[in-house]
C-alpha cells in the first residue's frame, strides 16, 4: 500500500464515519444548557442550535440536521442574515456527512442568500467557506482557492481563528490532491498555527493530523528521515490531544485514527523492526474503536495486526484476525465495501498461500462481489455528485436568467413609471398653459394702452435725439476734419524727412564711390609715372617735375582713401576679416575696382597689365577670401554694404 494514500484514506474515512451511539460530551452538554436558559433571544437560539448541530456531525448527524433546521426557523425571524448563514452552513455540512451532495448544495445556496442580507464579516466569510467546501468536494480546485481567498479578505476585517484554521485546512487538502508538497506543508503548518492560537482541541488535532500526512508525503518524495520522525511526532501529538480532551472532542474516532496512522507508519517504514510499536499503537486504536463501536476502524486494526502476524510467520493468528475483522465488518449496519473487499482479498491470498485453494476461491468470489459493490457505490456516489453539480449549474443558470429577467422587469417598470410621469407632466403643462394664456391676454390689453403712450413718448424722444445726433454729428465731422488735417501734415513731414534721409544716403554712397574711384586713379597714375621714370630716366625733360606733381596727386589720393575708409569703413574691414588680415594694397585696389563694377579689360588698361593677369589676381583673391570655386568674386564684393 502507498503510505500517503493509506493515511489520507484513514483520515478521510475516520472523519466521515459516525458512531452508532449518540454519546453526548461536555461540549454538546454545555450548548444544551445554554439553550435551556430562560429569556434567550431567537437570534441567540439560532446561533446555539447552529453550533450544536455542527458538533453532532460525527456522533449523530440526523439529530444535527433536526437542530440545524430549528436554527434556520429562528434565523428567518431575524432581520440580519448572519443567523441564516450559520444555520444553513451547519445544515450543508451535515448533508455532506450524510453523503447527500445535492441537499448540501441547496443548503449552501440558502447560505449565500442570507449572506447577501448581512454586512457581518464572519458571516460572509462563513458563506464563502461553505461554498469552498462544495467546490472542493466537486474537485474544482481553482474555484475552491478563489472562495478561500474571499474568506481571508473577510477575516481581514474581523478575526476568527477557528474559521481561519478551517480555511487553511481546506487549502492544504486542495494542494494535497494536486500533489504539491510545498504548498501542502505550508498550509498544514498555517492550519496548525491558527488552531493552536484558537485553543480549540478539535482543530488542534486536525492540524497535527494534516502535518503528519504532509511530512509523510515529503518523506516519500525525498527519503529524508527527519520527515518520517516529524510524521510520527505529529501523529502522536494528535493522539495525545485527542486523549487529553476526549470529553470535548466532536469526532469520537479521533484517538483511533491518530493511533492507527502511527501504527501504520511504524509498519510501513521500519521493515518489521518496530513490531512492538505497531502492536502498541494498533492496540490503542482498537480499544478506542471498540468504545466508539466503529466497525470500519476495528476491521482496519485487525487488518494491520494480520500483516504484522504474517511478517512474524504466525499464519494461524493472521487468518484468525482476518476472519474476525470480516465478521465485524459484515455485521455493520452500514457496510463499507472498501475494507470488506480488501479483507476478503487478503484472506484469499493467505489461504492460497497455505494451500487451501477451495476456501481461497470462496473468498476470491466474495472479494469480487464486494469489489463490484464498492465500484457501484463509488459510481453511484460519483453520479450523484455529477447530478448535483448539473442541478447546481442549472440552478445557477436559472438564477442568472431570473436575475436578468428581474432586471428587465425593473427596467420595464421604470419605463412605465417614466411614461406615466411624462403624461402627468404633460397634463400639468397643458393646464398651466391655458391659465397663462388667459392671463397673458388680459395683460396684453393693458400693455397695448401702455405701448401707445410709450410710442408717443418714444417718438418725441427720437425727434429730440435725432436733433441732438445731428448736432453731435456736425461736431464730430469738424473734429475728424481737424484730426485728418493734422495727420496729413504729420505724414507729409515724415515723408519729407524720409526723402531727405534717402537723398543723404544716396549722396553719401555716391561720394564713397567717387572717392574710391579717385583713389584708384591716383594709384594708377603713380604706378604709370614710376614706370616711365624707370624706363626713360633723364632722357625725358622735366620728368621729375611731372613725377613730383603726380606724387602730390598721390598724396591727395591717399587723403581721399583715408576719407573713404572713414566714410565706408565696413567695406575694407569685412574684406580683411574674411581674408584674415592677409590682403595687400594691390589686392585692395582690385577689390575696389570690382566694387566699382569695372570689367577685367578696364582694370587691365588702368593697371597696364594683361587681362589674364587680372583673372589670376581674382583667383588668388577667392582663395584668400575662402570662397568656393563655384562662388562669384564679383557678386560677393559688390554685395558688401
Amino acid at each position: 500500500m502507498c503510505s500517503k494514500n493509506l493515511s489520507l484514506h484513514l483520515l478521510l474515512l475516520f472523519t466521515g464515519i459516525s458512531a452508532p451511539a449518540y454519546a453526548q460530551n461536555r461540549l454538546t452538554d454545555s450548548l444544551q444548557r445554554e439553550l435551556s436558559k430562560p429569556a434567550i433571544s431567537p437570534g441567540e437560539q439560532s446561533l446555539l442550535y447552529s453550533e450544536l448541530a455542527a458538533s453532532l456531525r460525527f456522533m449523530a448527524p440526523d439529530k444535527g440536521i433536526e437542530y440545524a433546521r430549528r436554527a434556520a426557523s429562528y434565523a428567518r425571524t431575524q432581520g440580519d442574515g448572519k443567523f441564516g448563514v450559520h444555520a444553513y452552513n451547519s445544515l450543508s455540512l451535515l448533508h455532506l456527512m450524510k453523503d447527500s451532495l445535492r441537499l448540501a448544495m441547496v443548503a449552501a445556496d440558502s447560505c449565500d442568500w442570507f449572506a447577501s442580507r448581512t454586512e457581518d464579516p464572519i458571516a460572509l466569510a462563513t458563506a464563502d467557506f461553505r461554498r469552498a467546501g462544495i467546490h472542493n468536494i466537486n474537485h474544482q480546485q481553482e474555484e475552491t482557492i478563489l472562495s478561500i481567498q474571499r474568506v481571508f479578505r473577510h477575516l481581514g476585517k474581523k478575526e476568527n481563528l477557528q474559521l481561519e484554521a478551517q480555511a487553511y485546512y481546506t487549502m492544504y487538502s486542495v494542494y494535497a490532491e494536486l500533489d504539491d508538497w510545498e504548498n501542502e506543508e505550508k498550509y498544514a503548518r498555517l492550519c496548525l498555527k491558527a488552531a493552536l492560537r484558537s485553543r480549540d482541541p478539535n482543530l488542534i488535532v486536525t492540524g497535527w493530523e494534516a502535518m503528519g500526512i504532509a511530512h509523510q508525503f515529503r518523506y516519500d518524495n525525498t527519503g529524508d528521515r527527519r520527515f518520517l520522525d516529524s510524521t510520527l511526532y505529529a501523529n502522536k501529538q494528535a493522539m495525545n490531544v485527542s486523549r487529553d480532551y476526549k470529553d470535548v472532542m466532536i469526532n469520537p474516532n479521533a484517538i483511533a485514527a491518530s493511533a492507527l496512522n502511527t501504527a501504520n507508519s511504524y509498519f510501513e517504514y521500519f521493515d518489521g523492526k518496530m513490531g512492538d510499536s505497531v502492536m502498541l499503537y494498533t492496540g490503542i486504536a482498537l480499544n478506542a474503536a471498540l468504545l466508539s463501536r466503529n466497525a470500519a476502524i476495528i476491521a482496519n486494526c485487525y487488518g494491520l495486526l494480520n500483516e504484522e502476524a504474517r511478517k512474524r510467520g504466525r499464519l494461524d493468528d493472521a487468518e484468525a484476525l482476518l476472519r474476525q475483522a470480516l465478521a465485524i465488518l459484515e455485521k455493520d449496519l452500514r457496510p463499507n465495501y472498501y475494507p470488506l473487499s480488501n479483507i476478503c482479498l487478503s484472506l484469499a491470498e493467505l489461504l492460497e498461500e497455505r494451500g487451501r485453494h477451495q476456501q481461497a476461491l470462496v473468498y476470491y468470489k466474495k472479494y469480487l462481489d464486494y469489489f463490484k459493490k464498492r465500484y457501484d457505490a463509488v459510481k453511484l456516489r460519483e453520479s450523484k455528485r455529477l447530478e448535483a453539480q448539473f442541478r447546481y449549474a442549472m440552478k445557477a443558470e436559472s438564477r442568472s436568467v431570473s436575475k436578468e429577467l428581474g432586471i428587465l422587469q425593473r427596467v420595464q417598470l421604470y419605463l412605465y413609471i417614466g411614461l406615466a410621469l411624462l403624461g402627468i407632466m404633460g397634463l400639468v403643462f397643458m393646464i398651466r398653459s391655458f391659465y397663462y394664456s388667459r392671463r397673458y391676454a388680459r395683460q396684453r390689453e393693458m400693455l397695448l394702452v401702455k405701448e401707445k403712450e410709450e410710442a408717443r413718448l418714444l417718438l418725441q424722444l427720437k425727434t429730440e435725439e435725432a436733433l441732438r445726433a445731428s448736432l453731435e454729428k456736425k461736431e464730430a465731422e469738424k473734429k475728424a476734419s481737424a484730426q485728418e488735417t493734422i495727420a496729413q501734415i504729420q505724414t507729409e513731414k515724415a515723408d519729407r524727412l524720409e526723402a531727405s534721409a534717402q537723398i543723404l544716403t544716396e549722396e553719401q554712397a555716391w561720394l564713397r564711390k567717387e572717392i574710391l574711384a579717385g583713389n584708384l586713379q591716383i594709384n594708377q597714375k603713380n604706378d604709370f609715372f614710376m614706370a616711365l621714370r624707370e624706363r626713360f630716366g633723364k632722357s625725358v625733360p622735366d620728368i621729375d617735375k611731372i613725377f613730383l606733381q603726380e606724387n602730390r596727386q598721390s598724396e591727395d589720393l591717399d587723403q581721399i582713401r583715408r576719407t573713404l575708409r572713414e566714410l565706408h569703413p565696413s567695406f575694407f574691414r569685412q574684406l580683411e576679416e574674411k581674408a584674415g588680415q592677409k590682403l595687400t594694397p594691390l589686392e585692395e585696389k582690385y577689390c575696389a575696382f570690382i566694387y566699382l563694377k569695372l570689367s577685367n579689360k578696364q582694370m587691365a588698361d588702368m593697371l597696364h597689365v594683361e587681362p589674364k593677369s587680372i583673372q589670376m589676381y581674382k583667383y588668388r583673391l577667392k582663395q584668400k577670401l575662402g570662397l568656393d570655386k563655384s562662388a562669384s568674386l564679383d557678386v560677393y564684393i559688390q554685395s558688401i554694404n
